[in-house]
């Protein structure tokens, strides 16, 4: 009876260190994840990073961001990507074997400072102001630039930027009156900006594109990084953020 005993206290302590101590599939690279995302997802690519290294113990999400063709140039030269978010489909299209998929949109708004006191309520109403906003080829810049055309609004003073938090760093310090950025930055901004959405934005909202990478050197953990991006509680914190569901 002892013996039985021991035997199947052996049995029991074999079985848990095979699932403590053997790296699940997710763990190839040492269970690195490197995501390379455009600089207007980085705030939610970081929250979701962090909610997915907790439901998966012994990964660790990298996050890079930098501007779309930058990012496509490193990959296409070699850079240890696993997965790409994006928000436009030239971004996608840039890189070879991939297969994006739709998580979410992104639409612009009028960034203004707290409580609006210049009474700014739509897109005609930034005629004669200080706006900033992102520089073409960008993402936000071709939208707000598509924007503004289709609306027929030509920008007395426009401050051309690199990127929304540039745009919104020029209002919190007040060199500008307005910033035409994503709902997504103006939110994250709270405190120290408001927002002013207008109809017109619905038209050139951008998409949200993930894909895994072909020569991902964590392949399996990329696979599964997006698995998790589809899941209620990503979903969720899409939503929490500003996006609009797919």
């Amino acid at each position: 009876m002892k013996r039985r005993v021991v035997a199947t206290l052996l049995a029991v302590a074999a079985v848990a260190l095979g699932a403590c101590g053997a790296p699940g599939p997710e763990r190839d690279n040492d269970g690195k994840i490197n995501v390379y995302a455009a600089p207007s997802l980085d705030g939610v690519i970081h929250r979701l990073a962090g909610r997915f290294e907790k439901t998966h113990p012994g990964t660790h999400v990298v996050v890079t961001t930098a501007m779309p063709e930058d990012l496509t140039e490193q990959i296409n030269a070699g850079a240890p990507a696993d997965v790409l978010a994006a928000t436009s489909p030239a971004t996608m299209s840039a890189v070879q074997g991939l297969q994006p998929r739709l998580f979410g949109h992104n639409k612009l708004v009028i960034a203004v400072t707290p409580d609006n006191p210049l009474k700014i309520n739509d897109l005609a109403d930034l005629r004669t102001r200080k706006v900033a906003l992102c520089s073409v080829p960008s993402p936000c810049g071709t939208a707000a630039a598509d924007l503004l055309t289709k609306a027929g609004v030509t920008l007395a003073h426009p401050m051309m930027q690199a990127s929304t938090t540039a745009a919104i760093q020029l209002l919190a310090v007040g060199d500008v009156d307005a910033a035409i950025v994503y709902k997504t930055d103006a939110i994250a901004a709270i405190g120290q900006t408001d927002s002013v959405e207008f109809p017109e934005a619905a038209a050139t909202s951008n998409d949200v594109l993930v894909s895994t990478v072909p020569k991902a050197p964590n392949p399996a953990g990329a696979k599964s990084f997006l698995e998790f991006l589809s899941s209620a509680e990503s979903q969720a914190i899409f939503t929490d953020a500003g996006f609009s569901a797919p």
